[in-house]
């Protein structure tokens, strides 16, 4: 019981900062030129490394549906923040292409 308590409190965590880091950087992109967009890459793709890692062996019961629906919710902000990651590359990339 408590490995599980202790894997819940772990999942709430980075679930809780890759939702800060999706806020930062969805407010972030294209508006502040000082902002590190790798820097915020490579945390966010840490976050769900970590989530990867600790539901790798939860069967889709034992999942907390408090944290399927802040996943969901997660979800939205990935789409915007792709959404933003892409409009700012794309231009870049078609411009280095010419």
């Amino acid at each position: 019981m408590e490995v599980a308590a202790s894997s819940d409190v772990r999942i709430q965590n980075v679930l809780g900062r890759l939702e800060m880091i999706l806020d930062n950087e969805n407010t972030r992109i294209g508006v502040d030129p000082s902002f590190d967009l790798k820097t915020s890459n490579a945390r966010k793709s840490r976050c769900l490394y970590e989530l990867t890692m600790l539901h790798r062996d939860a069967s889709p019961d034992q999942i907390s549906s408090s944290f399927v629906s802040q996943t969901r919710h997660i979800k939205t902000k990935l789409m915007t923040n792709s959404q933003k990651v892409n409009a700012i590359w794309k231009p870049a990339v078609r411009w280095s292409i010419c």
